[in-house]
């Protein structure tokens, strides 16, 4: 999405939001590249998150948004940043890898994209 000299192009505002979601995942997924397994999952801070961890979470982010506010689909999403001691750091990655690719064919298939979601986010009251 850049000119010949370099300059973002926006194209339509369907493909500058596409760009953008993919733009934050592919960052999480490229810090934690050529990182051992033990680095991915060594928290980075106090509260004992981890790259992969981050990046579990952002599949789950990606999940709740475009699946279950959007498109109203009820079913259970886990947010959590916590990485089961037997997944993979591939695993991990090629589950966010098709919800992000999920969200983009979510994006792609809505006609407007100034339609309201199909439910509020949950604990949070729509405006009014």
């Amino acid at each position: 999405m850049s000119d010949s000299a370099g300059r973002e192009v926006a194209e339509s505002e369907r493909e500058v939001l596409l760009y953008f979601l993919t733009r934050a995942s592919d960052a999480m997924v490229r810090v934690s590249a050529g990182l051992t397994a033990e680095q991915q999952r060594t928290p980075g801070v106090p509260s004992g998150t981890s790259l992969l961890g981050l990046i579990r979470h952002l599949t789950g982010v990606e999940e709740h948004w475009f699946q279950r506010v959007f498109l109203g689909q009820d079913h259970d999403i886990d947010l959590s940043m916590t990485v089961p001691p037997g997944a993979t750091s591939d695993q991990v990655v090629a589950a966010c890898r098709q919800g992000c690719a999920r969200s983009d064919e979510i994006v792609r298939a809505c006609p407007d994209l100034s339609t309201v979601a199909t439910i509020a986010n949950p604990g949070v009251p729509r405006s009014r």
